[in-house]
């Protein structure tokens, strides 16, 4: 078997050796820049700017730098028309370029790039192929966009209340695999409920009855497994009881710290005395 380095160093550099050199599946076949669209669905035509794009034929590719056109006709008065930027790589005077709207969703020459669609039934332009292409094997974007789990916000509000972080399936794979802003009757309206992959809610984590304490609960079995208050004066809990109070079987024991006996103490109560610090 043989085959064809290139470039070597007794090799010159050639229209076609250079074409072919560029003619790599991500870095081609996409507008660079410029090429906007300005449809006139009275007039049924477009005008499209200036711009830069690499087109690739089968074997090569170039650098296309199309003048703008105004007023480019549309076949199509009630229909979608495909818009193509047509380039002849064999033409000696590089100027072979040129804009095509068609029906039929495919070019009247090749090399050419789609840059669009106009849609003059519903009055609507759409720019494409802008930007290099994102395709590694099996990681592509739309693969990637498809697969992946969770919620999207949906609101145009700068508050996002019983509206969807993430859309589709979980983004991560466990407990807490999926994540909603609470509602109304689903652990209250300024929390998160977290639900595993079958959609059953099993946690809650957020603002309940008390605005001044944040809690974490089991909604499984309604039982709070953790309370924080951010009053400055209630004391948090771990699994409903007091973090001061030691408890064993029925009986329970507080401890208070401070500089003076606390005057409420009962038979058990722990004072750790600080009076002498």
């Amino acid at each position: 078997m043989t085959g064809r380095i290139w470039p070597q160093d007794s090799d010159d550099i050639t229209e076609t050796t250079l074409g072919e050199a560029l003619a790599l599946a991500h870095q081609s076949d996409y507008v660079e820049s410029g090429v906007g669209f300005n449809a006139d669905f009275q007039a049924n035509t477009l005008d499209i700017g200036n711009g830069h794009a690499i087109v690739r034929s089968s074997t090569e590719a170039r650098h296309v730098y199309p003048d703008g056109e105004t007023g480019l006709p549309l076949p199509v008065t009630s229909g979608v028309n495909y818009i193509y930027l047509l380039a002849d790589f064999t033409d000696t005077t590089e100027t072979a370029v040129s804009f095509e709207a068609n029906s039929s969703d495919a070019p009247t020459t090749e090399p050419a790039l789609k840059v669009g669609e106009v849609d003059t039934a519903g009055d609507t332009s759409t720019e494409l192929n802008r930007g290099a292409p994102l395709d590694m094997e099996g990681l592509d974007a739309a693969t990637l966009g498809g697969n992946l789990p969770g919620y999207y916000a949906e609101s145009d509000s700068p508050t996002i209340s019983g509206q969807p972080i993430f859309t589709g399936t979980p983004l991560v794979t466990g407990v807490a695999s999926q994540l909603q802003l609470g509602e109304e009757g689903q652990g209250g309206p300024h929390g998160f409920i977290f639900a595993n992959n079958e959609g059953e809610d099993f946690g809650f984590l957020g603002f309940r009855t008390n605005p001044n304490e944040i809690v974490v609960e089991n909604q499984t079995t309604g039982t709070e497994i953790m309370a924080l208050p951010i009053d400055g004066t209630t004391r948090p809990r771990i699994l409903g009881e007091e973090v001061q109070t030691i408890k064993e079987g029925t009986t329970a024991a507080t401890v208070y710290v401070g500089d003076t006996e606390p005057a409420g103490a009962n038979d058990g109560d722990v004072w750790i005395d600080t009076s002498g610090n």
